[in-house]
């Protein structure tokens, strides 16, 4: 065998490897799709944020209009005007540390109800229209409120 051919193959495979410009394109590829990802990322947690945020507020819509269809007739939270329902009373853990309804917690959802009385004319029983207000303020941004239109009635 001749040793001699086969030293000179390696050492000429060997000499084609890849040229500094070659890696450092390669690398710029690499970079900006890592970013990409990266980003992609922060977009997703943002959206998920966002997303239980609103489910949350749905959940508290749901919950404050049965709580106030459930209530009679001449309760106070159905007397006419505008009500609201504060943090430290809203059945969530707005501040995340495991305690819910908190003294002095602050929330990011806000729960508002207007009441008007008679809205639908004389001609009807006695009744009264709900407007159920709920915003999210996630990130600093406010989002779209969940709203809820229902009529109690009297007896």
């Amino acid at each position: 065998m001749d040793t001699g051919r086969f030293f000179d193959r390696l050492r000429n495979d060997s000499a084609r490897g890849f040229s500094l410009i070659e890696v450092m394109v390669a690398l710029v590829v690499l970079s900006v799709g890592l970013l990409g990802i990266f980003k992609l990322q922060a977009t997703a947690t943002d959206a998920n944020s966002r997303s239980r945020a609103i489910t949350e507020g749905a959940i508290m819509a749901g919950a404050v209009a049965e709580r106030l269809l459930a209530l009679p007739y001449d309760h106070p939270d159905l007397s006419a005007g505008e009500h609201t329902q504060g943090a430290a009373t809203d059945g969530l853990d707005n501040n995340m540390n495991g305690g819910i309804d908190e003294n002095g917690e602050k929330g990011y959802i806000a729960v508002r109800w207007d009441i008007t009385e008679g809205c639908l004319g004389p001609n009807v029983a006695a009744h009264k229209c709900v407007r159920l207000r709920v915003n999210c303020n996630v990130n600093n941004r406010r989002e779209i409120p969940t709203v809820f239109d229902f009529v109690k009635t009297g007896s």
